[in-house]
């Protein structure tokens, strides 16, 4: 395991810390130091060329014959020797040098001038030794180096008191968070200031409480739905295997007991179905790979396939649709979904009603339109029409062999490949659902 990751939160901080103000010291005494080297270095220029000039200027007045006003004259007989001072010939042989040496024993910065003395051209040097700057930016390290650890010591004496001022939110959320269980998932987090990280961190963890509250009401609900849907066809079966078996009976009743059985088995068998489409789709978690589906021939096939139903009700589906409309879809996903929308009209229009297709391509998406000329959908059930085993009229529905699973389905399946469904309620229709998916662009 990293070593890092394997350290408390509060110790990585400290180290963090420290590193921080290391890294932050460090950076100003480098500043510091180079700063006063330069301050140093340039007042010592600035010295170098006020004795170069009085120099020059000596000797340009003066002559050779002049006596040169030196630094060296200022100084203390026994003081070490800091400045020199050396006047050239053109062809390099010392004409004057203070002190007779010439040459410095000892690191020195140097500024030279040309200047004319009757008819003989002199070059001035004057130099100055470095040990005194050297001696001062060396105290100077030392300072640094003695203070650097001082400041960090000082630096890091209030971390516990302020560690725990950062950390106790945190150690206040984690406890409340380990308080909430399955029986408890109403509670949320206290958020004190929600403007700041802990305050949206709290926010957040809340939204993560809510959507997990409101999946595992989802899944209460589902499993009660599903336990109350298969629960009825068991029922069924078992009384009528019961009254078969009381007493004795012709063949053609146990046929007719036999028949009434397969036909729950069926019920049961497309219950199971539709609950196997629903969690493969919520398993899937992503998109379907779609391609160019053409909308108003996958419209024509539907109406083909449900045709039948239609007529046993005496009704009417119609068509209308652009000259040719793609949309990028799954095409046998889609197909499902229009089948399930398309069965529900079916069911709940009237006879002799209306089921009405519209076929449309926009700017960026294809639309299909599915009305009918019943009644509609009434104002309070329609946000819930998607819900799984949500009937408007539970008892209608089951009496009509629907599970209020159509429309749970249709909306999985478009969403999977990028589509969505929505229901709306126009003045000139009953129930009406749009359909939207992406337009082909090729």
């Amino acid at each position: 395991m990293n070593v890092a990751r394997s350290l408390r939160l509060r110790t990585r901080i400290v180290l963090w810390y420290c590193a921080a103000i290391t890294w932050a010291l460090a950076v100003f005494a480098a500043a510091a130091f180079l700063v006063m080297r330069w301050s140093l270095l340039a007042e010592l220029d600035h010295e170098i060329q006020d004795h170069l000039h009085a120099a020059a200027h000596t000797l340009e007045h003066n002559g050779p014959s002049g006596r040169l006003i030196t630094p060296l004259d200022r100084r203390e007989p026994d003081a070490p020797v800091t400045w020199w001072l050396v006047v050239r010939r053109p062809d390099g042989t010392i004409f004057l040098a203070s002190p007779p040496a010439g040459a410095p024993p000892a690191p020195a910065r140097w500024a030279r001038e040309t200047v004319e003395v009757g008819d003989e051209t002199l070059v001035v040097e004057v130099g100055k030794s470095e040990l005194q700057v050297r001696r001062r930016l060396g105290q100077l390290a030392v300072a640094f180096l003695l203070g650097l650890p001082l400041a960090l010591a000082g630096a890091l004496l209030p971390r516990r008191f302020l560690m725990t001022r950062v950390l106790r939110p945190l150690s206040h959320m984690a406890a409340h968070a380990h308080r909430i269980t399955v029986a408890r998932l109403g509670e949320r987090l206290a958020v004190e200031q929600p403007i700041d990280e802990l305050g949206e961190l709290a926010l957040a963890f809340n939204e993560a409480f809510a959507r997990i509250e409101r999946s595992f009401e989802e899944l209460k609900r589902f499993t009660a739905d599903a336990s109350h849907e298969l629960r009825t066809p068991l029922t069924a079966m078992r009384s009528v295997g019961e009254v078969a078996l009381q007493e004795d009976h012709e063949p053609v009743a146990y046929r007719d007991a036999i028949g009434s059985m397969l036909e729950e088995v069926d019920r049961m068998t497309a219950l199971v179905e539709a609950l196997l489409t629903l969690v493969r789709a919520d398993a899937r978690g992503t998109m379907l790979p779609t391609e160019p589906v053409d909308l108003v021939a996958l419209a024509r096939a539907v109406v083909g396939h449900l045709s039948v139903l239609a007529e046993e009700k005496r009704q009417l589906i119609t068509i209308d649709a652009d000259d040719r409309v793609i949309a990028r879809a799954h095409a046998d996903v889609l197909r499902q979904a229009l089948v399930n929308v398309v069965h529900n009209a079916i069911k709940f229009a009237p006879e002799d009603g209306v089921v009405r297709f519209e076929v449309r391509e926009g700017s960026r998406e294809a639309t299909i339109r599915i009305s009918d000329s019943g009644p509609g959908i009434p104002a309070a059930d329609r946000s819930r029409v998607f819900d799984r085993f949500y009937r408007v009229d539970a008892a209608r529905a089951r009496d009509s062999g629907g599970f209020g699973l159509g429309l749970a389905i249709a909306r999985s399946a478009l969403e999977a490949q990028g589509g969505r469904i929505e229901l709306t309620s126009p003045p000139d229709c009953g129930a009406c659902f749009d359909i939207s998916l992406p337009r082909n662009e090729a």
